[in-house]
């Protein structure tokens, strides 16, 4: 659907004397702007998912959450409760890595594998000790009883591992969330229980292994790189499993490490930190996995607010709700009303059955989050204003809160309190919309779907709210959850949903005279408050209100505002936000952009540049009364839309969103609706059946042999070289659905997207899937190929889809302009694996080290597409330093089978320059003049982990000559020595003589 963004392009200057941007209610452009755009004058900035959201959602139905906490831990920590499937914990008196006894909690209520001692989980327990001291009970003494020294049955002292891990006994290596998340929690429970025997040493003996593995990581040579799925500590090496990566453990660790500085000052966990949010700096793709990336913009904004950085937070904080992540598609944020109920705010899978949020994901955004505030107030009103849906969205995880007939554990009676929530709240399950399950009963892993280990992070809620007088107005704690935080003065969200503006009483303000300092406007709002305090709220507004003494003073250093010498906010930033628009949202024909601006006193707007696709829209220190995009000028397929202000005072902001052009008329390969989808054939190795039904197309597995079938596409023409994406709509699937794609002449498919029951939008890089399954595929080039349509998982399997679009997606080649520099060892670090043929490649501080890691002990890098014209007689000149066996060059032309060998393999290190355009002959339509998109392929061959050092590679454009010209380094060396030997000893002779 075609959808146009109807508003006007708008500024908004926030003008005052505060120390921090202050709303201008006097300047009429500002009244006029909110009048025709309908937004408010005061701009913060946004973020994209949370413009769905509603202020206010509907019903308002707040359940208390610290009430539910502190129910929680008496349920759970009674092991003496008597029912079905009860108690819920247990004594484990085995004494794992440990003198004392310790406990244990089910996963989920009535988990088959559970309830032996070492079966216990640490993201589990962590949690669930955390979330009570977050709503004020003590665990390290409770009833005499300490649980938090219990808890170091988790560092794995026993096998030697000698690291905080998710059981009592495991080994590193294997997934990094589950060993970087119970770090973190136990680095959190250090910060409230700093005098628990042991929790120092064993948070410093952590930190500085997690310091050792950054270092490992590329950290040594300046680029630390979490493109991996685990880290091995026994072998102190990552650890890649082929199937997936988690390179959000780059904010786990980030999270980890700055804990670990701000706890001991060593610069070795500034540095790992800086080392790992970096790396996040550097990534285009969304790299959410799991949990651990919830964490990134509370880094980002802390690093930038005390460490003088300049990290991307808009980027980080869309990551977190946008979805369209690389590493794990469809894990977002849920802005949708799902039957009767709305969800907004729920996070989760978008594409699991069409939605399947989780209690504990959310609960965990929560307080990652929260402190994100403190660091960069310009959140403050999107952030209160998700907190607010999530919070009252979250009721629906508990059975007392949804109809018996829209659960699938109503009989349990075992909780009466409904203290324990379901794991999950699904989209659509048995019919009923919307369904609170989990995987348990799904799965056939247990007898319930009651999820202690979501119920453990509750505490993330009640510890954090706290109701106020006026409904829907919540006050959140923004310090309880940023550990380890410097000296701080009590700090609090409050975010208004209301239209109008409204009176909040804030109580427990002490005997002593206090001002109250909003950090969001710069300016005191209260002054000499004792006890209790009446603040005014804006109709859809926020403040982040620090608690500070009466009549202090505010100063700025190094980028800070300091109240009597503690912080308390940034220095100003301007904010700019795109308007209207999501991620990956259609757009076609022409699209007016609306963005809006905020700039701080005592700066001006210097400029304002829009760019789309990388292609300059408009730049100017004047507003244009009109901002247009023609898509029509680009081609089909995902780009850019990126907005940029720079102030007078030098101050930058920017924000962008990737949307989806579809211009009818536009490059496809295949664009198939229910009509197109209905005529495609049975396939022959397992055949199916295609009809057409109430604007869908059903698939339906009609294979004798059972469990698969589907339907073909017609045969078309695919290049291998190039980036297709599949783009398809699923309405439902009985029980899984897959895509494959046919190379003709091959007797099955590959995997484009294997077997599964999720539904709904799917955005598929074709060749990326395909390779990062069947990563011995050599197919290059053209390549004659269908698409099939499977039904899987029993007989009479089936699928309903609603569209497939299949079109190419190529990154632009790098112009002459670009590469005509160097590659310098950093820059080809960042070169790609070579398809069917792979290695990876490191900095070491001096020289790009190749190593190859493919089955045929042949694998490498390939550089960026490159425009080159035959007919200026290019030359390529690669630095080679160093090779532990043989090493190879190819050259590889977009659109060919195969690539072109230019360097046969060798042992010898040196500096060697190729003539291409005999190669490069013959591939322009047998002409010697035109353009061709190339690559250069470097290769380590020979024995197993064969690696060479390349210090830089350089492309030119020579004499029409074509000779070639080779310079070993080595060789050149021995013989200006040698000439400068015999120059030495001739002198030497008339001297003497």
């Amino acid at each position: 659907m075609l959808k146009k963004t109807i508003a006007m392009l708008l500024v908004v200057i926030l003008v005052g004397s505060g120390v921090n941007a202050v709303p201008s209610h006097s300047v009429d452009a500002s009244a006029v702007a909110k009048e025709e755009a309908g937004v408010d004058p005061f701009v913060q900035k946004r973020i994209h998912k949370i413009q769905q959201m509603p202020r206010l959602p509907e019903p308002f139905d707040m359940k208390n959450w610290r009430e539910t906490a502190i129910d929680y831990d008496a349920f759970v920590f009674d092991f003496t409760k008597q029912g079905d499937y009860l108690p819920v914990g247990w004594w484990d008196r085995t004494h794992h890595n440990m003198d004392e006894d310790t406990f244990g909690l089910m996963t989920y209520v009535g988990k088959f594998s559970q309830g032996t001692d070492g079966s216990q989980e640490a993201i589990n327990l962590m949690a669930a000790v955390l979330s009570a001291t977050l709503v004020g009970i003590d665990k390290s003494d409770q009833d005499g009883i300490d649980y938090v020294k219990m808890l170091q049955t988790f560092y794995n002292a026993d096998n030697g591992e000698n690291m905080i891990m998710n059981n009592p006994s495991t080994v590193s290596g294997q997934t990094f969330w589950y060993e970087l998340l119970p770090h973190v929690l136990f680095y959190a429970l250090a910060s409230y229980y700093p005098d628990v025997d042991q929790m120092d040493e064993m948070m410093r003996s952590t930190a500085d292994k997690w310091a050792e593995a950054v270092q490992v990581l590329g950290g040594q040579y300046g680029r630390a790189d979490f493109q991996y799925t685990a880290f091995d500590f026994h072998k102190m090496a990552p650890f890649r499993n082929e199937r997936w990566t988690e390179p959000d453990a780059a904010a786990g660790v980030a999270m980890l490490q700055y804990m670990a500085y701000a706890k001991y000052g060593d610069a070795k966990y500034l540095d790992a930190a800086v080392l790992s949010m970096d790396f996040l700096e550097r990534q285009q793709d969304n790299p959410l996995y799991e949990v651990l990336l919830y964490h990134a913009p509370y880094m980002a904004a802390k690093m930038n607010a005390e460490q003088g950085k300049d990290y991307d937070v808009d980027k980080m904080m869309n990551w977190v709700f946008d979805g369209g992540s690389r590493a794990r598609e469809g894990w977002g944020t849920i802005a949708e009303k799902w039957g009767d109920y709305d969800v907004h705010g729920l996070l989760g899978s978008l594409n699991d059955n069409g939605g399947y949020a989780f209690a504990m994901n959310t609960f965990a955004a929560f307080g990652a989050l929260a402190p994100v505030v403190r660091y960069d107030p310009r959140y403050a009103r999107d952030i209160g204003k998700w907190m607010l849906n999530a919070a009252n969205q979250s009721r629906l995880f508990y059975a007392d809160h949804i109809p018996a007939d829209h659960q699938s554990g109503a009989d349990w009676k075992g909780d009466p309190q409904h203290v324990i929530p379901y794991e999950g709240l699904r989209k659509e399950l048995n019919g009923k919309t919307p369904y609170a399950s989990g995987d348990p009963t799904v799965y056939g892993w247990g007898n319930t779907d009651f999820s202690l280990y979501s119920g453990s992070y509750a505490g993330f809620m009640g510890g954090l709210i706290e109701e106020t007088n006026i409904e829907g107005i919540l006050k959140i704690d923004t310090l309880k959850t940023d550990y380890f935080h410097r000296e701080a003065y009590p700090t609090y969200l409050y975010y208004n949903p209301h239209e109008t503006e409204h009176i909040v009483e804030m109580d427990g303000l002490g005997d002593s005279p206090v001002d109250l300092f909003d950090t969001v406007s710069g300016s005191f709002i209260v002054r000499n408050a004792k006890g209790q305090a009446s603040i005014t709220l804006a109709g859809d507004q926020a403040a982040v209100i620090a608690v500070v003494p009466a009549g202090a003073a505010v100063t700025e250093e190094e980028q800070m505002t300091l109240i009597d010498g503690v912080y308390v906010s940034p220095a100003a930033k301007p904010a700019v936000n795109i308007l209207g628009l999501q991620k990956r949202e259609l757009v076609a024909g022409t699209v007016e952009i609306a963005l809006e601006t905020g700039i701080p006193a005592k700066h001006k707007l210097e400029s304002l540049t829009v760019a789309f696709a990388g292609q300059e829209l408009f730049s100017g220190a004047m507003l244009p009364d009109k901002l247009e995009l023609d898509t029509t000028q680009f081609n089909n397929g995902f780009h850019r839309l990126k907005a940029e202000v720079i102030t007078s005072g030098g101050a930058k902001d920017s924000t962008e969103i990737e949307l989806f052009v579809r211009n009818a008329g536009g490059e496809s390969i295949i664009a198939a609706g229910p009509e197109q989808l209905s005529a495609w054939e049975p396939i022959e190795a397992m055949p199916g059946s295609a009809q057409r039904q109430d604007g869908k197309v059903k698939v339906m597995e009609t294979n004798d042999a059972g469990g698969y079938g589907g339907v073909t596409s017609p045969t078309f023409e695919l290049d291998f070289s190039r980036r297709p994406f599949a783009i398809v709509d699923v309405a439902s699937a009985s029980p899984q659905w897959a895509l494959q794609l046919h190379v003709k002449g091959e007797p099955w498919g590959f995997y484009v997207k294997p077997d599964g029951t999720e539904t709904g939008h799917f955005i598929l890089d074709v060749m990326k899937e395909l390779r990062r399954m069947h990563p011995d595929m050599a197919y290059l080039g053209v390549q004659e190929v269908e698409l099939w349509l499977i039904a899987a998982g029993q007989e009479g399997a089936y699928a309903e889809f609603e569209q497939i679009d299949l079109f190419y997606q190529d990154d632009v080649p790098l112009s002459e302009e670009q590469w005509s520099t160097p590659f310098d060892a950093a820059a080809i670090a960042e070169w790609q694996q070579v398809p069917a043929l792979q290695g990876s490649v490191i900095f070491d501080g001096k020289a790009a080290v190749i190593q190859e890691d493919a089955l045929l002990n042949r694998g490498g890098v390939s550089s960026p597409y490159m425009n080159v014209d035959v007919a200026r007689n290019p030359t390529l000149t690669v630095d080679v330093t160093d090779a532990t066996d043989e090493w190879s060059v190819m050259l590889y032309i977009r659109g060919q089978n195969e690539g072109i060998i230019i360097q046969p393999p060798v042992s010898e290190s040196g500096r060697i320059s190729y003539s291409l355009a005999d190669y490069m002959k013959g591939t322009q339509g047998n002409s010697e003049s035109g353009f061709a998109e190339v690559q250069v392929w470097l290769l380590a061959e020979g024995n197993d982990d064969a690696s060479f050092s390349v210090s830089s590679v350089e492309l030119a454009y020579g004499d029409k000559d074509g000779s070639p010209v080779w310079v070993y380094v080595g060789a050149a060396v021995l013989a200006i020595a040698v000439v400068l030997t015999i120059g030495l000893v001739l002198r030497s002779r008339r001297r003497t003589a």
